[in-house]
């Protein structure tokens, strides 16, 4: 067997066999090493490429445009909001009614400062009777300060150089049978000292009327 083998050991035979030994292997070695010049272009597809496969170092600084990006696939992680301007079609946002919010800003009147969220007097009217004071602020459109609004009036504005009506009424049932007897009222005075009067009596002391911030 081994003596027919070498008579058919010729020198073509062996080169032959060389030629496709070689060839096998530089195929294999041609498929390990492919490059751009390899590939056809415009032939790859998406699902040639592995998943996660394309890093940012593999994207050429500022090749990606934005006909590349998914509509509405940026979020607020990935912009950077402080640098974007104001949307063309939104010139009106800051803006309602054509009113800027600057315009739309309460104010008080002058005679008034803004104290708990309204518009009080600044100096006390002249002294009435309790009724009289309700009436004449409703006459002006206002109304009789309450209590929790001239405390915080008094504490920071400095004393008050007179005791002042207020319109926080309550029911004391000691001060007489009679419904309107039993009606008192907080006066107040200096920092906020309070005492309490009934509201139908003959006795007259200073007040302030309150107006809502308007703009």
């Amino acid at each position: 067997m081994l003596t027919m083998l070498r008579e058919r050991m010729t020198y073509a035979n062996v080169t032959a066999t060389l030629a496709l030994f070689m060839a096998l292997g530089g195929t294999s070695y041609a498929v390990l090493r492919v490059d751009s010049r390899d590939v056809v272009n415009n032939s790859l597809r998406s699902k040639d490429l592995r998943n996660n496969a394309i890093r940012s170092i593999d994207i050429r600084d500022r090749a990606v445009r934005p006909r590349d990006i998914h509509r509405n696939s940026l979020g607020p992680s990935v912009v950077k909001e402080s640098a974007l301007g104001t949307v063309p079609r939104a010139a009106d946002a800051e803006r309602v009614g054509g009113v800027t919010a600057q315009d739309l800003r309460v104010t008080c009147p002058a005679d008034t400062i803004a104290k708990a969220g309204a518009c009080l007097e600044i100096s006390a009217r002249a002294a009435t009777r309790f009724f009289a004071a309700t009436n004449q602020c409703q006459d002006a459109g206002r109304s009789l300060v309450t209590m929790p609004q001239l405390e915080l009036f008094a504490s920071s504005g400095g004393p008050l150089p007179q005791a002042e009506w207020t319109a926080s009424v309550y029911r004391n049932p000691d001060a007489g049978p009679l419904a309107v007897e039993q009606l008192e009222t907080i006066v107040m005075s200096g920092f906020g000292d309070v005492s309490y009067q009934q509201v139908n009596v003959p006795v007259q002391h200073a007040f302030r009327c309150v107006a809502l911030p308007s703009n």
